[in-house]
């Protein structure tokens, strides 16, 4: 299954035919993903590069802790992804996350044309 084991026996059915021991492993293994966003944002150009940047940071400040250049060949589409705790994602998380995106990469990462966050802690 592409999920944690844990949010599998949270969210699906399986009746009674899985064995104890494999749903007691299952409920114990931590999985980070499980509590994570992920978060891509997307620019008409890839202005880090052309400024000498590589696309990549960690950070312990602001909403992601990682941060990297997901651009296709050529820069086009031009993005950048990073990870964030599932409970920084609120009501305030995309003028925290545009913050920090500028903080690292300038004022242009402050609007990207498209933000896409995906709460993986609430995937049905």
């Amino acid at each position: 299954m592409a999920l944690p084991p844990a949010l599998a026996l949270e969210r699906i059915d399986f009746g009674d035919t899985l064995p104890a021991e494999l749903v007691r492993l299952a409920r114990a293994t931590p999985v980070w993903m499980g509590a994570v966003a992920k978060v891509v944002a997307q620019y008409p150009s890839a202005f880090w590069r052309d400024a000498g940047l590589a696309g990549a940071a960690f950070s312990r400040l602001g909403p992601l802790q990682e941060i990297h250049d997901m651009s296709g060949p050529g820069g086009r589409p031009a993005a950048l992804f990073g990870f964030a705790h599932a409970g920084a994602v609120g009501p305030d998380f995309e003028e925290a996350l545009t913050a920090q995106l500028a903080q690292c990469f300038g004022p242009a990462a402050a609007t990207p044309d498209i933000l896409h966050v995906r709460n993986w802690s609430t995937e049905r």
